[in-house]
């Protein structure tokens, strides 16, 4: 079995995304969908999350460096919606797919409404319930998190460790990446074949932002710096 990253595609202007946008409902718990193990008994039901469409800029709004709330993205409600939020969203045909592929203990779906414009339409989390330690720590390159310790916040170099990968494992989260999913090679190139968009796969040496500093880097930047 050969695995490879499992992306949201960013590229395709035309794909609706989620609202970047803080969900009440998910205070104090929503981290858990980053990690490991069952969210459904806690999950919140009839949870409806709108789309990031274009609003009107409040007068004398700036634009931030990293993104814009109200710019907004395409209107395509593809199988797999891109988001801000580290999260497979896919819709009830990729679901099936899914559901006939992977064994119960490696997935489960956390049922959510998508608003866009009129329209509410029914998608869900797949949420992996196993959380690897697969990553090779010391030949990977990137940015550590200030947030969760020991564990990366964007990554330039990605290796894995083979040794810490699951037996027969199809489906999983990196647990020292939260946002990187990982998924069978075969099983990607199913959903690719039955024409799910919204989604980017990629082997494990491609993945990663070439930008991205490494600690290292960081470091060095830090003796040139000077306090104001």
């Amino acid at each position: 079995m050969e695995l490879i990253c499992w992306l949201d595609d960013d590229e395709d202007l035309s794909f609706a995304h989620l609202l970047p946008d803080r969900i009440p409902a998910l205070d104090r718990r929503g981290y858990k969908l980053g990690e490991g193990g069952s969210c459904a008994d806690w999950f919140p039901r009839d949870l409806v999350i709108p789309t990031w469409d274009p609003q009107p800029r409040p007068k004398g709004y700036r634009t931030p460096l990293l993104m814009d709330p109200y710019a907004g993205r395409g209107e395509r409600m593809v199988d797999i919606l891109p988001n801000a939020f580290g999260w497979r969203v896919v819709s009830p045909r990729l679901k099936t797919l899914l559901e006939g592929a992977l064994r119960p203990d490696e997935i489960e779906f956390l049922p959510i409404h998508v608003r866009r414009a009129e329209q509410v339409l029914p998608y869900f989390i797949a949420h992996p319930l196993i959380a690897a330690d697969c990553i090779d720590m010391e030949k990977s390159e990137g940015m550590m998190s200030s947030i969760l310790k020991g564990s990366y916040f964007a990554l330039k170099t990605l290796v894995l460790d083979p040794k810490r990968i699951p037996a027969g494992v199809r489906f999983f989260r990196a647990a020292r990446h939260p946002d990187l999913v990982l998924i069978d090679r075969d099983l990607a190139q199913a959903i690719v074949d039955d024409d799910h968009e919204g989604g980017l796969f990629c082997f494990p040496e491609d993945f990663g932002d070439p930008w991205c500093p490494t600690e290292a880097e960081l470091a060095e930047q830090a003796k040139y710096r000077t306090d104001d």
